[in-house]
C-alpha cells in the first residue's frame, strides 16, 4: 500500500500543477485497470485502486469520467460503489462489453450518466469500412442517443492503422443522423 500512496500523491501533484497552470478542469478522467473480472477481484480492485480513485474525487471535489480498460470491467459494481461513497459519475467510456444491448440496459439504470464510445477501434474502425463505421454509428444512435448524454467516440485510443476514410466516415455519420431530435428508422 506504500506505492499506492507514493503514486496517488504523484497523481495529486499532477493535478494541482494541472489546475495551477490550466485551472479547474470540469471532472477528472479516471482510467483504472483494476476493475476488470479477469484480473482481480472486485474487492481487491477497490483496495489497490478503487479508494484512491474515491479519494481523489473527494478531495477534488471534481465529478469521475470512467475509462476501465479491459475486457470484462466491474461497471456496474463500480459505478454503485463510487455512488455509495458519494461521488458523481459523469460519464462511462462504453469499451465493453461490446453489446450495444446491454448499454441499453445500463442506461435504463443509469439515465443520468454519458455513454461515451459505441466504436471499437479493432472492428469497424481499423478493419471495416467507411460504411461499416456509417453503419455503426447509426446503430449507436439509433440506439443509445435519444435521450442525450451519448458521446460518438471510439471505444480507446486509434492505432495507427485506422484508415482516415473511416475517421471521417465517424464525423459524417453523425452530422447525418446525430441530430436532435433523433429520428432513425
Amino acid at each position: 500500500m506504500e506505492l499506492c500512496e507514493k503514486i496517488y500523491a504523484s497523481q495529486w501533484n499532477y493535478y494541482e500543477a494541472y489546475r495551477d497552470i490550466a485551472g479547474p478542469p470540469v471532472g477528472a478522467l479516471q482510467c483504472s485497470y483494476a476493475f476488470n473480472q479477469h484480473m482481480l477481484s472486485f474487492d481487491d480492485a477497490w483496495k489497490f485502486e478503487g479508494q484512491f480513485i474515491a479519494r481523489f474525487a473527494k478531495e477534488s471535489g471534481l465529478p469521475l469520467i470512467i475509462h476501465n480498460c479491459g475486457f470484462k470491467p466491474y461497471h456496474i459494481e463500480l459505478i454503485e460503489k463510487l455512488q455509495q461513497e458519494g461521488i458523481q459519475i459523469q460519464a462511462v467510456n462504453a469499451s465493453h462489453p461490446l453489446d450495444i444491448d446491454w448499454w441499453v440496459e445500463f442506461r435504463k439504470k443509469y439515465p443520468e450518466i454519458t455513454i461515451m464510445g459505441g466504436l471499437h477501434v479493432s472492428a469497424e474502425m481499423e478493419n471495416g469500412t467507411p460504411q461499416d463505421v456509417e453503419n455503426r454509428v447509426k446503430e449507436v444512435i439509433k440506439k443509445l442517443g435519444g435521450t442525450g448524454r451519448l458521446v460518438i467516440t471510439p471505444t480507446c485510443c486509434m492505432p495507427w492503422r485506422v484508415p482516415l476514410s473511416n475517421i471521417k466516415a465517424v464525423v459524417e455519420a453523425v452530422e447525418k443522423f446525430g441530430a436532435y431530435p433523433i429520428n432513425i428508422d
